[in-house]
């Protein structure tokens, strides 16, 4: 008898969800990000913004252009930090504006901006996160030249309800 049918689908899901990352182009981990109820995002590691920005910027594309929302980070000034105040920004901005964008924009990244409630072990994987990209080659993004880009998944309405101003499912 198959020991699979005792494992909660949750679990079966994850599972695969992580084996396939590995396995996967680029396009089939994004729909099975999607179909889990997460939203793919780009960190980019970039030789450098333009002086007159903040250390980090956020790309929110519209659905037209691909949909994709990018995360930027100035290669000098790239830290776990500044990549969470990234990550909680844009999830403030999918709940504010909207989990697609009507338009396309940017917006800049305060460093300041991780909340307290998050505790060290989120700060730790956005390090992580940042190591990794750190030591991975540089490749072509479309629009922005070359960079060192991972793709992380956020869950698609993380803080619906719980910001001043958001949209109410």
């Amino acid at each position: 008898m198959c020991a699979l049918h005792r494992i909660p689908r949750v679990a079966l899901r994850v599972f695969l969800a992580v084996l396939l990352t590995s396995l996967t182009p680029h396009a089939m981990m994004a729909q099975l990000a999607e179909s889990l109820g997460r939203v793919p995002v780009v960190v980019a590691i970039v030789d450098s913004l333009p002086p007159d920005q903040f250390p980090a910027v956020i790309l929110r594309k519209h659905s037209g252009s691909q949909g994709r929302d990018v995360i930027l980070l100035d290669r000098r000034r790239a830290n776990g930090r500044l990549l969470a105040a990234g990550v909680f920004q844009l999830l403030v901005s999918r709940n504010v504006d909207g989990e697609e964008a009507e338009k396309s924009h940017s917006l800049r990244v305060s460093p300041n901006a991780v909340p307290a409630a998050w505790t060290y072990k989120e700060r730790l994987q956005a390090a992580h996160v940042v190591n990794r990209l750190r030591v991975k080659p540089d490749r072509e993004l479309p629009g922005i030249g070359r960079a060192r880009t991972t793709t992380i998944t956020l869950p698609r309405g993380a803080l619906q309800g719980k910001v001043q101003g958001s949209r109410r499912g």
